[in-house]
């Protein structure tokens, strides 16, 4: 009995444009998020603009963000199953949201009433470019032969060399978002400390150091990144910005210098996690040899 095809399916979270979705095969869950009194589902025709969005948060808008319910997964899935295609999801960190539980519950339910389906789902343990990383190798693995299950323990082996280091502008978005207390982000803001903070392994975020001033936080990027990128795994390097350009091609720069051989491409930072960190935040997504 010959393999069924399969469709590559992961969220917004990826931060992967819908056109680059498109020239990869890949499919996409949009995930809501809300800014003042506005709700957004993310879709192309009910998304705000990024610049918009981010100047909302400067003048001190608040922001809100949600996952998808499991009965919004189940119309994801049905649509690629009347295709009588299998599919493998690639899920937003599942420390971070409950996205991953939903889509596997949806998952067990939908093989439960389609037995011929298979439906995988891969905890990327990851998000925004560092999610976007892993989407690119399932796509490659998948354009190369692999199997829907060849794909998925693929990702399961190499998630743990992907991730991301990044810093905010304004701590007091942390403080909003539950991660820092307001003594800190006051005391933080004043004194000019930049906390670097780094997608574990796990999934979670976790605080690596602390650094004055801007200046130093994008060296200590660049200086993590040039010691343990991993450019034979993935060439690629995602710039992350949010309203951070400039900054973000400054950093460039210098991992380029080091590693003429990588890909280095400018992400623009979704709202969804924008949400989170605020205008001025500035990351690096990389495969690591090791991650310390």
């Amino acid at each position: 009995m010959a393999t069924r095809d399969y469709v590559i399916l992961t969220d917004s979270n990826c931060d992967l444009s819908d056109e680059t979705c498109a020239q990869l095969g890949v499919r996409l869950v949009y995930m809501p998020y809300i800014i003042g009194e506005e709700d957004f589902s993310g879709a192309p025709d009910n998304r705000l603009d990024l610049n918009e969005f981010y100047n909302r948060m400067r003048d001190g808008q608040p922001t809100k963000t949600y996952q998808k319910s499991p009965e919004e997964y189940r119309l994801a899935y049905e649509a690629i199953l009347a295709e009588e295609k299998d599919i493998l999801v690639i899920a937003f960190s599942s420390q971070l949201s409950n996205t991953y539980n939903n889509s596997v519950l949806m998952a067990r339910q939908m093989m439960e009433d389609h037995p011929e389906a298979h439906i995988l789902v891969v905890d990327s343990q990851n998000a925004t470019g560092g999610q976007a990383l892993l989407v690119e190798l399932a796509a490659r693995k998948k354009a190369e032969g692999a199997t829907l299950e060849e794909n998925a323990r693929y990702l399961s082996q190499v998630r743990d060399q992907i991730g991301i280091y990044f810093f905010v502008d304004d701590l007091e978005y942390l403080y909003r978002g539950g991660r820092l207390s307001k003594a800190g982000a006051v005391v933080g803001t004043i004194i000019g400390v930049k906390p670097i903070i780094r997608v574990a392994k796990d999934g979670s975020l976790q605080t690596t150091d602390k650094v004055r001033g801007r200046k130093k936080a994008i060296a200590y990027l660049a200086e993590k990144t040039i010691q343990q990128l991993d450019s034979a795994l993935c060439s690629k390097v995602y710039l992350i910005s949010a309203q951070s350009d400039e900054d973000a091609l400054e950093l460039g720069r210098m991992v380029l210098a080091q590693h003429p051989e990588c890909d280095l491409e400018l992400m623009p930072l979704g709202c969804c996690i924008g949400a989170h960190t605020g205008p001025g935040t500035l990351g690096i997504a990389f495969a690591a040899k090791e991650w310390f």
